[in-house]
């Protein structure tokens, strides 16, 4: 009995060059063709193209092809950073991965990510810059700065800022290791220039509102009254009215959308604020929406 099984199931199974053929026909569907990959990354290479698509104007007194320093008073840190890209209104603001903001937890690896990025920029047309470096540990700068002198061996064109406070400056392990590329201070914009700057990249004119609109999306910036994508509302005192300005202008952009605009609320406390809390939190709202 069992013999005639084996007789009938060995009539009906494949053979083992069959096998062969269908496993590798399975097997070739499951790879990309050449097209195909090609396909897909040239649309990775469009989608991670440079917005500056023409070369930053770079302040007088700075090297190309060096890193430079600059050790500026406190209140000019941020001013300075602008200052290094405001010149080029035309251009877009500097975007995340041309300008590093540090802190006491920011890591080698990060600013290693930014010196990197600086030698390898493909025209050179962007600036990099790594701001409030004395905030960094003894450790991590020093193996930014060890990476940074192997990194940089060979390469020319980069433009690459390092801004410290001159707060406690002499206990600075940055200014002390970078002093020989020291530079004089660039010229700080006035507020009133900032504020144009600023400005001219947050407000959104109609023509650019509805070119930007998806389908019939609505921009919260259609409700501002300056048309700008960023609105602060602040007051020296409590109780002045800021929640409600806000809520009216939320009010007023309801009336114009078919559904409630989403709110996402961040409760801020004490004078300093880390972006990865900010991050986080809208992780958190946008996970649950």
């Amino acid at each position: 009995g069992y013999g005639r099984q084996d007789s009938r199931a060995s009539d009906i199974s494949p053979t083992s060059e069959e096998i062969e053929i269908i496993t590798s026909e399975t097997s070739a569907k499951s790879y990309l063709s050449l097209l195909e990959i090609g396909m897909i990354l040239e649309q990775v290479s469009e989608a991670c193209k440079s917005p500056v698509s023409q070369s930053r104007t770079f302040p007088e007194g700075l090297k190309v092809g060096e890193y430079n320093l600059l050790v500026v008073p406190p209140e000019n840190v941020l001013k300075s950073t602008l200052s290094l890209y405001n010149k080029d209104t035309t251009l877009p603001m500097p975007t995340y991965e041309e300008v590093l903001l540090c802190s006491e937890q920011t890591t080698d690896e990060e600013v290693t990510l930014l010196w990197k990025r600086a030698l390898g920029d493909p025209n050179h047309f962007r600036i990099f810059c790594l701001v409030h470096a004395e905030k960094l540990s003894y450790q991590t700068c020093d193996k930014a700065v060890r990476n940074l002198q192997e990194l940089s061996q060979g390469k020319k064109d980069y433009r690459l800022v390092i801004i410290c406070s001159n707060e406690d400056e002499d206990k600075s392990h940055m200014v002390s290791k970078l002093q020989l590329n020291r530079r004089p201070l660039i010229t700080v914009y006035s507020d009133r220039e900032f504020a144009i700057y600023l400005k001219n990249h947050f407000t959104t004119s109609s023509q650019r509102a509805q070119s930007r609109a998806i389908g019939h999306t609505t921009l919260a910036s259609e409700v501002d009254p300056d048309k700008s994508n960023v609105r602060v509302v602040t007051s020296e005192r409590a109780g002045m009215g800021k929640s409600l300005c806000i809520c009216r202008m939320k009010e007023l952009l309801a009336s114009k959308m078919n559904v409630g605009p989403h709110e996402i609320i961040i409760p801020i406390h004490g004078p300093k604020v880390t972006t990865d809390t900010i991050v986080e939190a809208l992780k958190g709202e946008f996970s649950n929406t």
